[in-house]
């Protein structure tokens, strides 16, 4: 559930996982 949210958010991701 955390790679999914790198490809939605990518950025905000980063900052909040």
């Amino acid at each position: 559930m955390k790679f999914w949210h790198l490809r939605k958010i990518g950025m905000d991701t980063n900052t909040a996982p």
